[in-house]
């Protein structure tokens, strides 16, 4: 059974990611977003209720979702809440990511390369999860 290369496309803010991700996509790749396996998770009831109970209720709207921009006002005024965030949630996206790839690889027809965007890939450690790196 052989696995996509796997490919990581990493920059800062405006650097092109979702653009290079969608060009990717144009070409073939299997594509996911680290965005997408974020907003993902925040719907599991036991990440959504841990998030919630460190954050509070001010971060969930009125259908029970958390509220993306209320978390963002909140861990981007206080580092110790967003050191949390990122402590919880990079490892579970990591493993999102992981199964995914190798659940790929089990297709009749694998696809050759599979994509992800990673904006904090190297201060996250995260390179070595990846063949090649954008």
């Amino acid at each position: 059974m052989a696995r996509p290369i796997a490919v990581a496309i990493t920059g800062g803010i405006g650097a092109g990611k979702s653009e290079a991700l969608r060009a990717f996509a144009r070409h073939g790749a299997a594509t996911v977003s680290s965005d997408e396996i974020v907003h993902h998770l925040l719907r599991r009831p036991e990440v959504r209720d841990a998030v919630v109970g460190r954050m509070g209720n001010g971060i969930v709207a009125p259908d029970g979702e958390i509220e993306r921009g209320a978390l963002a006002d909140v861990v981007f005024n206080d580092r110790d809440a967003l050191a949390w965030l990122e402590a919880t949630l990079h490892p579970l996206v990591a493993a999102e990511y992981l199964q995914w790839r190798e659940q790929l690889a089990t297709l009749a027809t694998p696809p050759e390369v599979c994509v992800t965007e990673v904006p904090l890939l190297y201060e996250t450690g995260g390179e070595a999860r990846f063949d090649k790196v954008v």
